[in-house]
């Protein structure tokens, strides 16, 4: 990785990647959200001491997204499946799916390019229907407005296609 140039080609692969990179972690922001909503309301003496709440929030820092998407305590099965196929969807993201990326952009080959702006689609797809999720239920809890039905319904699509957005002229 020697070269540093940025060109405007790299750039719109590079975007798709960003944008991906950021769902992933605004997914993983809402569980860690839920997480410490559901620990305050379970033990609400993690607000008496300062120490008990740096305890908790170190903790919560430090635990995987797994562990945050386990506490949850979500026994519904396809509601679980969504939860852990977003879990895998974001380690991708964020372990491999910029493997290859790491040469200039210009000389990796046009399809694996395609490909992997196809996979980051349908990677963020998944993230924004168990993210759909976690909004209903934050909003549930903390009883903040909900977005409409038909928004959360057509979120996981509007989210893919701004993520394999290529350029407004189609490069």
């Amino acid at each position: 990785m020697g070269e540093f140039e940025r060109t405007d080609w790299g750039d719109v692969y590079f975007a798709v990647l960003g944008r991906a990179l950021a769902i992933a972690t605004r997914f993983e922001a809402s569980a860690r959200s839920l997480t410490s909503l559901l620990g305050l309301g379970e033990n609400p003496n993690l607000l008496a001491s300062k120490n008990e709440l740096v305890r908790f929030l170190t903790q919560l820092r430090k635990s995987s997204l797994y562990a945050q998407i386990e506490a949850f305590g979500i026994t519904d099965p396809e509601l679980s499946r969504s939860l852990d196929a977003a879990r895998e969807a974001r380690n991708e993201i964020a372990h491999e799916l910029a493997i290859g990326f790491d040469r200039t952009v210009e000389n990796i080959p046009e399809e694996y390019l395609v490909d992997t702006v196809e996979r980051a689609r349908d990677l963020t797809r998944a993230i924004a229907e168990a993210d759909a999720l976690l909004c209903f239920i934050l909003s549930s809890v903390t009883s903040e407005p909900l977005p409409s039905r038909d928004y959360l319904g057509r979120y996981p699509e509007l989210v893919a296609s701004w993520v394999g957005e290529i350029g407004r002229n189609g490069g």
